[in-house]
Parts: C-alpha cells; sequence; structure tokens
C-alpha cells in the first residue's frame, strides 16, 4: 500500500506543476498610461507604485508621495500607499477597490506607466454605486467614444 501511495503522490505533483506552468499570468494585468501633473492626480487602479510601476515609466515610487482611496461606503478617505490603513480600506469589497480612480500625489511631472489588474475588472453595468462621490475609471466600455456616445451607455 505504501509503495503505491509515493508514487500517486509524485505524480500529482508533477502533474499539479505542469498545469501551473501553463497557465498564462501575463493575462492578470495590462499596462496603462497617462500624463501626469506635480500635484494630486486622480488615476484609475493605481494604488501601489511600487508593485504597478514600470521600469519604462517617468514617475518612479520614489516620486509617489501618498494614494488614496475614496471609500464611498463611510465616505471617507483612507491611505493606500505607503503604510495602507487596512481596516478603513477593507470597508469596500477588494474588487470594487480595484476598479475606482485613488488619488495620488506626484512630486514630478510626466507619464506614468504602470501593471492594471484586470483579473477583477467588473464590467460598467455590474459595478455598485452608492450615494455621493463614485470615483470610477475609465472602462473598456469608454475606449474610443466621444462624450456623447459614453451618455447612452446603460447602468
Amino acid at each position: 500500500m505504501k509503495k503505491k501511495i509515493i508514487p500517486a503522490t509524485l505524480i500529482s505533483i508533477i502533474c499539479i506543476g505542469i498545469v501551473c506552468a501553463a497557465i498564462n499570468f501575463d493575462n492578470l494585468h495590462e499596462e496603462g498610461s497617462l500624463h501626469t501633473e506635480k500635484g494630486w492626480n486622480l488615476i484609475y487602479g493605481f494604488f501601489n507604485p511600487e508593485e504597478q510601476l514600470s521600469a519604462n515609466s517617468d514617475i518612479s515610487a520614489d516620486d509617489i508621495e501618498a494614494v488614496y482611496a475614496y471609500i464611498p461606503t463611510t465616505n471617507e478617505y483612507a491611505r493606500a500607499y505607503p503604510e495602507p490603513e487596512v481596516e478603513k480600506l477593507r470597508q469596500i469589497d477588494d474588487d470594487e477597490l480595484l476598479n475606482t480612480a485613488f488619488w495620488v500625489y506626484s512630486d514630478k511631472s510626466g507619464t506614468i506607466v504602470y501593471e492594471i489588474y484586470d483579473n477583477s475588472y467588473i464590467p460598467f453595468d455590474e459595478r455598485p454605486l452608492y450615494q455621493g462621490w463614485n470615483f470610477l475609471g475609465l472602462m473598456p466600455e469608454m475606449k474610443m467614444k466621444k462624450l456623447s456616445e459614453l451618455r447612452n451607455l446603460q447602468y
């Protein structure tokens, strides 16, 4: 019996390794870029400069002083970077949080190039809207549309 368990375990481990190696982790994010000014900028899905900034960005993590998220359920701001205010950030679902725009303070102007996590993307018509402010980032449904066309998006 023991002689059968060890080979079966090894085969299982090898199969799991092959499946994990076949997963394309590149589709978990896409690259976004936009021009930012020195000071406060409202940027979709940008909450952790150390993890999200691309090497070819004009702006580095050292240039980012602070990142704040607006939590509509409590009507308050929570620091996302540096030293995230975890308890405040937990007041909203993670996927909802990642689909909002964040206030980002940059020490300099330039083009920011960063990774956007799209594995938590919520389509426009499925996003909850709360009474008061809702900071929504630009979404694929809005790409290459005129402002007049955006008014026709159904929620």
